[in-house]
């Protein structure tokens, strides 16, 4: 009995490892594309903005504040302006 079920263990084991391998190969398949189609998709997801970047300590908080605004954010997205803030407690060494 014991002959039988090492027997079909290996047949599990290697059905697994070659259907493992089929969907590696098939993945790596549909996600290469050409170089012309990856600039392309560059080109279509790329948006020129103008970056702001303020930079404000006040009691002991540093606040950085980064602003991107332009016409493009506008066409694609319909927003004039997208902000970020990031505050910090930002104690000085006396």
């Amino acid at each position: 009995m014991t002959g039988e079920k090492a027997k079909k263990g290996v047949i599990i084991g290697t059905i697994f490892v070659v259907a493992l391998l089929m969907a590696m190969t098939f993945v790596s398949a549909i996600s290469a594309t050409p170089e012309k189609s990856m600039e392309q998709w560059r080109r279509e997801h790329t948006v020129k903005v103008k970056a702001t970047t303020i930079y404000k300590y006040e009691q002991g908080y540093l606040e950085i504040k980064e602003i991107y605004t332009g016409k493009d954010l506008e066409k694609k997205f319909g927003v004039g302006d997208l902000q970020g803030c990031l505050k910090f407690r930002w104690k000085q060494k006396q």
